[in-house]
């Protein structure tokens, strides 16, 4: 398969893991705006949460495209 003659082993687990974080920031900030539109807490303490997950979600990307990007320069 060509994606395992492009990368080594380590490359892939660091990608999987950025993007386990991507899909748990993610997860994260859905499950809170679930919360908010029910209505259970008040939008201020939920609020937090939902911007939270999304920043994790922005920074778990960032380090995915930075490792995915030096590999590509490095080979």
């Amino acid at each position: 398969m060509k994606l395992f003659e492009t990368f080594d082993l380590k490359t892939i687990f660091i990608m999987l893991v950025f993007a386990g974080l991507v899909v748990g920031g993610l997860q994260l900030a859905f499950m809170w705006l679930w919360v908010l539109s029910s209505g259970a807490i008040p939008a201020y303490e939920g609020g937090v949460h939902v911007i939270a997950g999304l920043v994790a979600a922005l920074l778990a990307i960032n380090g995915l495209l930075r490792v995915y990007t030096s590999y590509r320069t490095k080979s």
